[in-house]
């Protein structure tokens, strides 16, 4: 990673995080209540939220319905599968 990208990742982790260094618990605890908070938001709209795991093999019919846009004929593009 060069030096601005470095940069900027440490400022996203420092604002996010609350540390720029890699601290797992602290990590772990703050990305799950990240997400409580965003289930939260969406209690009385569960409409509004889709949740999906990109890392599995992704069916592109829930995403385009909830977009309210038609399923493209290609399927999703997975152009790192060794990383998966």
């Amino acid at each position: 990673m060069n030096k601005m990208n470095q940069r900027i990742a440490n400022e996203i982790h420092s604002r996010f995080y609350g540390t720029a260094k890699f601290d797992e618990q602290v990590f772990t605890k703050k990305w799950k209540n990240y997400h409580q908070d965003v289930f939260e938001h969406f209690h009385d709209r569960p409409h509004d939220l889709l949740v999906i795991d990109i890392s599995k093999q992704v069916d592109l019919g829930p995403l385009c319905q909830f977009l309210d846009v038609p399923v493209p004929k290609k399927s999703y593009p997975h152009l790192n599968q060794s990383f998966l």
